[in-house]
């Protein structure tokens, strides 16, 4: 059962695996012509580090455990985003759905 309610229309889900590097999502997703309003990321393999406008690390960042999922309500917070493997070698497998405003996306 889900307990969040969108206010906007989820765009297509894609995949990110994280690494010993920090990322950001702006270099790793394709958003189209508008940008989101906030994102679902889950984590289904490993846990990963992450902070905002700063990067996380081995011992800094907020903790997305394995099966859990973060909702980012806002489209500054999701524009930065950087993210980390919470451990080195242990590669965090993520999906992440874009929500856009009703009438900014065009599901092809």
């Amino acid at each position: 059962m889900c307990d969040i309610m969108l206010k906007g229309i989820c765009g297509v889900t894609q995949k990110v695996t994280s690494s010993n590097a920090v990322q950001t999502l702006s270099d790793l997703l394709t958003y189209g012509d508008y940008s989101p309003i906030g994102l679902f990321i889950t984590s289904e393999t490993y846990p990963i580090r992450f902070a905002f406008r700063v990067d996380p690390s081995a011992t800094s960042g907020h903790v997305l455990p394995k099966d859990k999922t973060l909702f980012l309500e806002d489209g500054f917070a999701a524009r930065n985003f950087r993210f980390i493997s919470d451990t080195a070698g242990e590669h965090g497998v993520l999906y992440i759905t874009p929500i856009y405003n009703p009438g900014k996306y065009v599901a092809s």
